[in-house]
């Protein structure tokens, strides 16, 4: 049974993982290639994102949903995650895709697991294991490779795109911390949906996208949508 929740911890964790490289290279598609703000793209993700939650949530898990509807203390939780957590983890990842590429993005962004690493074990009182510290090695070898290309005295990258990715790598700490007790609570779709659902609302609200003069194109709906 535990090997078994092991396995099934470790395919979710690599699906996750490729799903997120994938969104990141359709974030790039259309930046990149149809000239679409990063502004935008954000907002329309989220909208579609979150509308996709709504539908199955109530589907799935509508008692739960309502439940959780009424309460404002827990409400207020979420709001905050939707901030910190949902609406800055995409901002701070697009933005980093908008000045670098996808997968430069994604390197700086996954930087964060150490932070999340160095936090868990100052909580927990204990040194990092041997395995953990290697991990870490690893991902600061290659992110400087990537950022200076091997030559240490200068940067190969814009510095915008370095600030865009320290900006992620925080941003992850948020998304993966803050809504540890609301997992446990409420569960994973539940959560997920209203935390996007706020994200969507105050992104949408604060933009307000269909203010920004964007031509949707075949090739648009279909990069959004996949």
């Amino acid at each position: 049974m535990r090997g078994s929740s092991v396995a099934k911890g470790v395919l979710l964790t690599a699906g996750g993982a490729i799903c997120w490289g994938f969104s990141g290279t359709c974030a790039q598609l259309l930046m990149d290639i149809y000239g679409v703000p990063l502004a935008w793209n954000v907002c329309v993700r989220l909208v579609f994102a979150s509308l996709l939650y709504l539908v199955f949530c109530a589907a799935t898990h509508r008692e739960q949903l309502l439940c959780l509807l009424k309460q404002p203390r827990e409400l207020g939780r979420l709001l905050a995650f939707s901030i910190f957590g949902v609406l800055l983890v995409q901002v701070c990842y697009q933005g980093c895709i908008s000045v670098s590429n996808a997968g430069t993005a994604t390197v700086f962004e996954r930087c964060g697991l150490i932070l999340i690493m160095l936090i868990t074990c100052l909580k927990a009182r204990r040194a990092p294991m041997r395995r953990e510290l290697l991990g870490v090695v690893l991902a600061i070898v290659g992110t400087i490779c990537i950022a200076t290309k091997g030559n240490l005295g200068m940067l190969a990258i814009p510095a915008e795109a370095l600030m865009w990715g320290a900006a992620s790598a925080c941003a992850l700490v948020f998304y993966t911390m803050m809504p540890v007790r609301l997992l446990e609570r409420w569960g994973s779709v539940v959560t997920t949906t209203v935390s996007m659902t706020m994200a969507a609302i105050i992104a949408n609200a604060v933009v307000q996208p269909w203010n920004m003069h964007v031509e949707v194109t075949p090739g648009i709906v279909a990069a959004m949508a996949a």
